[in-house]
């Protein structure tokens, strides 16, 4: 019964143990680290909202505004604005999780130093969301499937290039590496992400039969800012982890190799040869 108890305490952690643990400590950490910035991009997006929700309401009170077709391509243009920027902004402050979680808090100096850190990785981050939308975009005209695909094994080519660890074009052949060898972390991530959006979107139908006409669509946009805002952030926190925990774990598998490299060295090789093919660790 004894050894059977010390196997037990021995038994190593899962990858979902650590998925959970992660996100118990992000969300300890979070609230006094990265709630500035996060608040600072609803500020960003709640100026995306307020202009759409003024040309809404601006029609409905009768103000010169674009009609029919015109008004529609401006809301849709304004609202890919908007995703764009503003999804870019919040993978860029993964850089500030993930150092948060690998690091410590006082890897997080001040808010200027997540600013600097954030506008580093602008260009390239900004240039992967959109090659990743663009082929999940073809691939969901191509019967739904492909993009579907696409969506699942890119996963981590955002955060792979906001954070530093690749490139634009590397990081789409790294992150379907990543999505195979971590399938049950990704596919949770998903799951708690669907919650997410469930969660939302019975938030903003029930704005809409409450508020109607223009002013619902109007109010439904305010009432989904407000949504996205809070709960976004949990979900944020929560993807976080879903990356940090994959890099972990890519980390760990990596020490192990070179140390079972390293302790058996190939035939004719010398004791203190390092193994070449083995990359460092990355912190």
């Amino acid at each position: 019964m004894a050894e059977q108890s010390r196997k037990v305490e021995a038994r190593p952690p899962t990858g979902m143990d650590e998925l959970g643990q992660n996100f118990s400590r992000l969300v300890r950490l979070g609230w006094g680290t990265v709630l500035v910035p996060w608040l600072a991009i609803a500020a960003v997006d709640f100026v995306f909202v307020a202009v759409s929700a003024a040309l809404i309401w601006g029609q409905q009170a009768g103000d010169p505004l674009p009609a029919g077709g015109m008004q529609a391509i401006l809301l849709q243009s304004i609202s890919a604005l908007e995703i764009a920027v503003v999804l870019t902004l919040r993978v860029l402050l993964f850089r500030v999780l993930r150092d948060l979680a690998m690091l410590g808090p006082s890897s997080v100096m001040s808010l200027r130093d997540v600013v600097r850190g954030m506008l580093a990785r602008l260009g390239p981050t900004f240039l992967v969301n959109i090659l990743v939308g663009a082929i999940v975009s073809v691939g969901l005209v191509l019967c739904v499937l492909p993009g579907l695909v696409a969506i699942y094994f890119l996963a981590f080519a955002s955060y792979l290039v906001a954070v530093g660890q690749s490139g634009v074009l590397e990081a789409l052949t790294r992150s379907a590496t990543m999505a195979r060898r971590h399938v049950a972390i990704l596919l949770t991530g998903f799951a708690v992400a669907a919650v997410f959006a469930g969660v939302m979107g019975c938030s903003l139908g029930a704005s809409a039969a409450v508020i109607q006409g223009s002013a619902g669509v109007a109010g439904g946009l305010l009432v989904g800012w407000v949504m996205n805002t809070v709960l976004g952030y949990l979900a944020w926190l929560w993807w976080g982890a879903v990356y940090i925990t994959a890099e972990q774990r890519d980390q760990a598998w990596r020490i192990r190799k070179s140390a079972v490299s390293v302790s058996e060295p190939p035939v004719g090789a010398e004791p203190g040869d390092a193994p070449e093919d083995v990359p460092p660790p990355q912190v």
